[in-house]
C-alpha cells in the first residue's frame, strides 16, 4: 500500500501541473507514401445529410457542417437538434442551482471512492457503485453538463485512481456537452488524456481455498492433463475432460484418458470453499480499474466529438503511446473511433471533419497497423510498483493482432472520403505513432506472445 501511494503522489502531481499548465499541443507526423496521387476537389460525403431543395454545399465545404458556418467548420448542434440549434445554457441562477447539485453528488462519489480498496465489506462504511448511471448522476437533467465538464477537470480526492471513480461517473452526464461546451476545455482534456496513469492492478485476494489441499491440488493437476486448446486467437477456447479427448492425437488420448480415470477416483474427497469478504474486495477492486479504462477510451471520444483536428490527432497520438507500450487501451480508443464513425448525427467523424483529416487519420493508423501486425497478448496496465503487469496464466484467449482491428476503420474512412490513399510504407518511419526500434511490435516469443 505504501508503494501504491508513492506512486500515486508522484503521478498526481504530475497530473496536476499538466491540467494547470496546459503544453501546447503537438502535431502529428507527416509519413512519406510510396506513390503520389494527383490532387482530386473533396468528394461527395456518402454520410452526410441530404441538402434542403434547391441549396447545395459550397465547393470545399464540409457536407456535414452547419448551415451558414466556414466551410469545414464543425457541427456545433446536439445530437437530434435542428441544424444550427445551440444547446441552452442554465440561467445564473440555475447554474447555481445545479452546483449545489453536483457539489452534493461528488461528495457521495468521494466518499464511494474511499471505500474501493477497504479489505472486508462491514468495514465499508458505503458501497462504491459500479452500474453506470450511478443513481444521483442519474437526476442530473442534460442542462447540467457543461458544468459537470468543467467540474470533472478538477481534483477530487488527491489519488488520481479515485478520481478516475469519480469522472467515471461524471461522465455519463458529460456525453451530453456539446461540441462547443467541448472546444472550450480541449486544451485541457488533451492533457488530462496524455498524462492519465495506466490502469492499475493490485494484488487481489484469494476467492477460495480447497480442502485437503493436498487431494484438490492432485486432482486438478490430472484435470490439466486433458488440456486442449482449440480455434484462433482471441476466439480460442479451452477444453477439459472427456469432452477434450477428441481433439487429442492416440498418444495423447491414452495419457489424458489414464489421468481421467484417477482424478474421477478423489471426486467427492475434497471440497471448494468461497471466501466473500475476499470475493467482493477483488470485484471492487476490479471495479476501480475497469472505471479508469474506461474514462480513458470516453474522454478520447469527448476529444473527437469537438471536432478540432488537432484534438482527433490527440486521439491517434494517445493510441500509438499505448501500442508502443503493448497497453490494451489502444483498443480500448480504437473502439471509440469506430463509434464515432458510424455516427450519422451532427458530431459523428464524416459530419465535423473534412476529407483530407480523416485521410490523414486512416494513414496515420494503417501505419500503426503494419508495424504492428502480430497476434500479442496485450498488458491490461501495471502494478503498484510500476511494473507491466504479467499476463494470466489463460493467455490463450487475450491475444490480439492491432492490424486487424484497424483495417476495417481504416477502409471505412477511406469510403467516407470518397478517394483512394496512398500505401504508407511497410516500415514506419522512426518516430511514428506506435514504431518501435529494432524488431516489429508483438514478434515475441514470451508465453503467449506472437506467433
Amino acid at each position: 500500500m505504501r508503494i501504491r501511494k508513492r506512486v500515486i503522489g508522484v503521478l498526481g502531481v504530475a497530473l496536476s501541473l499538466s491540467l494547470i499548465a496546459p503544453h501546447a499541443l503537438a502535431q502529428s507526423p507527416s509519413f512519406p507514401s510510396s506513390g503520389s496521387t494527383p490532387a482530386k476537389p473533396p468528394a461527395a460525403n456518402p454520410f452526410a445529410k441530404p441538402s434542403a431543395p434547391g441549396s447545395a454545399p459550397a465547393p470545399g465545404s464540409n457536407p456535414g457542417s452547419t448551415s451558414g458556418s466556414t466551410p469545414g467548420a464543425p457541427a456545433t448542434t446536439q445530437p437530434g437538434a435542428p441544424t444550427g440549434q445551440v444547446a441552452n445554457r442554465p440561467s445564473p441562477i440555475r447554474s447555481v442551482q445545479l452546483t449545489n447539485q453536483i457539489n452534493e453528488i461528488v461528495k457521495q462519489l468521494v466518499a464511494e471512492a474511499g471505500q474501493i480498496e477497504v479489505d472486508k465489506v462491514e468495514d465499508a462504511k458505503i458501497n462504491p457503485v459500479f452500474v453506470r448511471p450511478h443513481p444521483l448522476v442519474k437526476n442530473l437533467p442534460p442542462d447540467a453538463a457543461p458544468l459537470v465538464l468543467k467540474r470533472i477537470l478538477t481534483s477530487f480526492t488527491g489519488d488520481i485512481y479515485g478520481d478516475a471513480y469519480v469522472r467515471w461517473h461524471l461522465m455519463e452526464s458529460v456525453k451530453a456537452a456539446t461540441p462547443k461546451d467541448l472546444r472550450e476545455h480541449s486544451s485541457t482534456l488533451a492533457n488530462m488524456l496524455r498524462n492519465m496513469p495506466p490502469t492499475l492492478w493490485l494484488p487481489g485476494k484469494q476467492e477460495y481455498r480447497d480442502e485437503p489441499q493436498e487431494i484438490a491440488s492432485r486432482w486438478h493437476m490430472l484435470i490439466s492433463k486433458s488440456n486442449v486448446v482449440v480455434g484462433y486467437p482471441p476466439f480460442q477456447r479451452l477444453f477439459q475432460g472427456k469432452e477434450a479427448l477428441q481433439y487429442m492425437a492416440a498418444d495423447k488420448r491414452a495419457e489424458a484418458e489414464a489421468a481421467l480415470a484417477e482424478a474421477e477416483t478423489l471426486r467427492g474427497q475434497w471440497k471448494r470453499i468461497t471466501i466473500p469478504d475476499a470475493l467482493q474486495y477483488n470485484q471492487r477492486i476490479r471495479g476501480g480499474s475497469y472505471a479508469l479504462r474506461q474514462f480513458r477510451a470516453e474522454l478520447g471520444h469527448m476529444l473527437v466529438r469537438s471536432g478540432e483536428p488537432e484534438m482527433l490527432d490527440v486521439v491517434v497520438q494517445e493510441i500509438g503511446k499505448q501500442l508502443a507500450n503493448k497497453q490494451r487501451a489502444a483498443f480500448d480508443l480504437m473502439s471509440y473511433l469506430y463509434v464515432a464513425a458510424f455516427d450519422t448525427s451532427d458530431e459523428g467523424l464524416a459530419q465535423q471533419y473534412e476529407p483530407r483529416v480523416l485521410a490523414k487519420v486512416a494513414k496515420d493508423i494503417e501505419v500503426m497497423a503494419r508495424a504492428n501486425d502480430t497476434y500479442f497478448v496485450y498488458r491490461d496496465g501495471r502494478d503498484a510498483a510500476g511494473k507491466d503487469v504479467d499476463p494470466p496464466g489463460w493467455v490463450f484467449n487475450r491475444e490480439r493482432n492491432f492490424a486487424d482491428y484497424a483495417f476495417h476503420l481504416i477502409y471505412l474512412l477511406r469510403s467516407i472520403q470518397g478517394v483512394g490513399t496512398p500505401t504508407p510504407p511497410a516500415t514506419p518511419p522512426a518516430g511514428a505513432p506506435g514504431a518501435s526500434s529494432g524488431a516489429i511490435p508483438g514478434a515475441t516469443t514470451q508465453p503467449g506472445g506472437g506467433k
